[in-house]
């Protein structure tokens, strides 16, 4: 459950960021009409094959430039020099973050486990054993952000690290660590050597390099979830607290602040129809709109019943015999960007 005070700092740090000479020349290419002459050749490319990954990871694209089967051109090149910067910038700050957890970097979650989802690449920032070791926890503050992206950020990391304490996933991670006696943590690390055996097999009976990368981090993910269905429920709720704050930085730090800096402030969908509320933590909604909307994006709604913004998960087609063709969406509310960006 995130807190207006959280995106008070994302968007404080947003601003900072944006204004990057990294940054800028990124945001001036995905500003364009990426289906128009005017956009740059991989680009345009890959807004005809796949639009929505561009809006889903504005700096993480560039990867796959040189496996689309066309030349590269300048202004690609120096797309992909800057876009690398800025997502490197993205992976130390979400490592730093991470950094400020209660017991790290030994937190015996079972999730960090050798080979497990969490730590795969796996389009999130991978909890990789080096980075661990790398002594960020001594840092007070994400030198290798300012590095990569060419500015002084100042206070915005130490504010943004408060609001991260203040929030109610990592309170509760909090009281699990300092309520974590020897024997559950035993059970843990146990559960963890057994993660990693199976993970290890898995991988190795499927084949898996020689096949679509999805299929490796969706059994990766599946072999993680069957572990945690094993632990006693003490080790269970440890684990439970360890994935639910590490989801929500997740989300926070390379879907949301992503997003800020890659395009500015959230647009509005109009027309939005049939919105109904699923009362998860977060809140998920779905609904119909005669708007376009790209998966991955973060927009307003002109429906009265949602004050917040939210992330597009999902977009597609849909339609019936009396309103003929209209979108499909849905998303997660971000609880309290309302009074925490509207303002601004």
């Amino acid at each position: 459950m995130s807190t207006t005070e959280i995106w008070r700092a994302v968007g404080f740090l947003a601003d900072c960021w944006s204004k990057s000479q990294k940054v800028t020349p990124v945001r001036e290419e995905l500003s364009l009409d990426l289906d128009s002459e005017e956009a740059t050749p991989c680009l345009r490319a890959l807004a005809l094959r796949d639009p929505q990954s561009i809006t889903k990871m504005p700096f993480h694209v560039h990867k796959a430039f040189p496996h689309m089967g066309i030349g590269i051109s300048q202004r690609d090149r120096a797309l992909a020099a800057n876009s690398a910067a800025v997502e490197l910038a993205f992976f130390h700050l979400t490592w730093w973050i991470r950094s400020r957890l209660p017991g790290y970097p030994h937190i015996p979650a079972p999730q960090l486990a050798k080979g497990s989802f969490h730590t795969l690449n796996n389009f999130t920032v991978p909890w990789a054993p080096q980075v661990l070791q790398a002594g960020i926890e001594y840092q007070d503050r994400p030198v290798n952000c300012d590095f990569q992206l060419k500015i002084s950020a100042d206070d915005r990391y130490s504010v943004l690290a408060e609001a991260f304490e203040e929030l109610p996933s990592w309170r509760a991670f909090t009281q699990a660590h300092h309520a974590l006696g020897q024997e559950i943590r035993n059970e843990l690390l146990t559960a963890r050597q057994q993660l990693a055996r199976q993970a290890a097999a898995a991988g190795a009976e499927s084949g898996i390099e020689f096949g679509d990368p999805r299929e490796g981090l969706n059994r990766a993910r599946s072999v993680t979830m069957q572990t945690l269905e094993t632990l006693s429920p003490e080790a269970r709720r440890f684990a439970e607290s360890f994935e639910s704050v590490n989801e929500e930085i997740d989300r926070i730090t390379t879907a949301v602040l992503t997003q800020l800096v890659a395009y500015g402030p959230p647009e509005t969908l109009t027309g939005v129809s049939e919105l109904t509320v699923s009362p998860s933590s977060p809140p998920t909604v779905s609904f119909k709109l005669l708007d376009a909307g790209y998966a991955g994006g973060i927009y307003w709604t002109d429906d009265p019943l949602i004050g917040d913004a939210i992330l597009l998960e999902c977009f597609r087609f849909a339609g019936d015999n009396v309103f003929a063709t209209r979108f499909h969406a849905d998303g997660t509310v971000l609880l309290g960007t309302g009074a925490a960006w509207r303002a601004i």
